[in-house]
């Protein structure tokens, strides 16, 4: 578990032992994206930068639904965390499963889920759920890296936490 007491760019999990099934990254996150929406997170692997990553996404909010999906990414989008923008101090909350993580016969894919019930300025309300998945193309190395970032390159709050779970079956 990492909890921040200041804020940071990011927070990694590294010298991940391959002992387990699958891992379960669970956050609680806010940070200081001041733009008009509610902050997206990303989610790296061994230290991978370069635009190796696809992903697809449905966000539902309140009667409406977006669906998007790109390729050639730099990281695995995790949206609907709080941010500086949002009207109340609420933080997102999410969970997400990186499967088969140490299995080198295979690409690493990702399972993620958000929510957030936290206005946006001038917006009544805005509690929004997404779900969706990612994948690091190019490599079939096992996963021992993983780290956190703000998408648009801010920095996460202070009070977000972070927890790296190993899943045996």
């Amino acid at each position: 578990t990492t909890y921040l007491e200041a804020d940071a760019a990011s927070v990694t999990f590294s010298s991940i032992p391959a002992t387990y099934e699958h891992l379960q990254l669970r956050g609680t996150a806010s940070t200081d994206y001041s733009g008009s929406d509610v902050a997206t997170l990303g989610i790296g692997l061994n230290g991978d930068t370069s635009a190796n990553y696809a992903y697809h996404l449905l966000l539902a909010r309140e009667s409406s639904a977006i669906g998007s999906m790109a390729t050639g990414n730099t990281k695995i989008p995790w949206p609907r965390f709080g941010c500086a923008s949002c009207d109340s101090a609420n933080f997102g909350a999410g969970c997400a499963d990186i499967l088969d993580y140490a299995n080198t016969n295979k690409l690493t894919t990702v399972y993620l889920s958000a929510g957030i019930n936290a206005p946006e300025v001038g917006v009544a309300t805005d509690q929004v759920v997404c779900f969706g998945s990612g994948l690091l193309a190019g490599t079939t190395a096992a996963i021992s890296i993983v780290t956190v970032t703000d998408w648009f390159g801010g920095n996460i709050t202070r009070g977000s936490e972070f927890t790296l779970y190993g899943i045996q079956e």
